[in-house]
């Protein structure tokens, strides 16, 4: 009966000091401070755009607070769906975010797009950087100096008034329609593969109006290659404070931005998220960062996960109803 006490006692201590030993390992996993390794932040535009300047510039920033780098990869393609699909499924530890804009929230409502997971559901906010509002610009030698004049041009025109935009589905092309609808002219909507063409045929006098966001347009304008006529956000813009908001002309709350904000996988752990969004509100408070996405005409946004998700719902609500009214169709 000693014998059998004594090689109980054994075990019992053999076992409590494999448990002692391993605690040490396990509380170290557990009390790992988030991040522990540098974060890669996908951009799902290619090199150049806004989107991937205002990554550039306020990673940087981030990092410092982080204590880790900040690695910005270019991944575009898809109208950023590709970019998101690879955070969506991604492991939910926050090393993985994307920078996401407005395709966002408007290629999942779009009748016919095909996508092997929904956006808006499998990835979730982490902070809103900023917004940049839609500018509705005429070549320079046009006669139209404000919204009511253009109207009355367009309707002068009897249907042959022409916008240009970006592409099916694109912010612009919805801010095209829900422009039309409000202003009730006719027109015809010339698609494009992209931003650039559009300026192009707009500063040649090829089409009627357009609309681009402010940082595209803005050195366009300062030059007097284009004539900028309102600006499709709430208030008026630091970049064009002369130019007048659609609403001042008459047609109601007129807000049409396109937008950046972090992204991480659906079920990342809230500590992580917080943290992110904690360090973009620093960075979007250091001087040298808010000079430089203000100079590109952009709003500073920030306020954390909450904030970014009621926006993103507010858009897919505005731009669902548009696309419903308008027949937009993906591509």
């Amino acid at each position: 009966m000693g014998s059998v006490l004594h090689l109980s006692f054994r075990v019992a201590a053999s076992l409590l000091l494999g448990s002692a030993a391993a605690l040490p390992a396990a509380q170290a996993i557990a009390q790992e401070k988030f991040p522990a390794r540098a974060i890669r932040v996908l951009v799902p535009w290619p090199p150049g755009g806004t989107v991937d300047i205002v990554a550039r510039v306020i990673a940087p920033k981030m990092a410092e607070g982080l204590g880790q780098p900040m690695v910005i990869e270019n991944r575009p393609g898809a109208g950023g769906m590709i970019a998101t699909e690879q955070v969506a499924r991604a492991p939910k530890d926050g090393y993985l975010l994307a920078l996401a804009s407005a395709t966002h929230v408007v290629t999942p409502i779009l009748p016919g797009a095909s996508l092997n997971f929904d956006p808006l559901k499998d990835t979730e906010p982490v902070a809103l950087i900023g917004k940049s509002a839609n500018v509705l610009s005429v070549p320079a030698g046009s006669t139209v100096t404000n919204v009511r004049e253009l109207i009355a041009f367009a309707n002068a025109r009897g249907g042959r008034f022409s916008i240009g935009h970006a592409g099916n589905g694109t912010a612009n092309h919805l801010t095209a329609e829900m422009f039309i609808r409000r202003a009730a002219i006719r027109a015809v909507l010339v698609p494009y593969k992209g931003g650039g063409p559009v300026i192009a045929d707009l500063m040649g006098g090829q089409i009627d109006m357009g609309f681009n966001q402010v940082s595209t347009v803005l050195p366009h304008i300062r030059s007097g290659k284009l004539k900028a006529v309102a600006i499709a956000s709430q208030k008026r813009s630091t970049a064009l404070p002369a130019v007048e908001t659609i609403g001042e002309s008459g047609l109601g709350n007129f807000e049409a931005y396109d937008w950046y904000g972090f992204i991480a996988a659906s079920g990342t752990p809230r500590e992580s998220i917080a943290r992110i969004a904690q360090e973009t509100d620093r960075a979007l408070a250091d001087p040298g960062v808010r000079s430089r996405l203000l100079e590109l005409g952009a709003e500073l946004e920030g306020g954390g996960p909450q904030r970014f998700a009621d926006f993103l719902r507010s858009e897919s609500d505005k731009w669902g109803a548009v696309v419903k009214e308008a027949g937009v169709r993906s591509d």
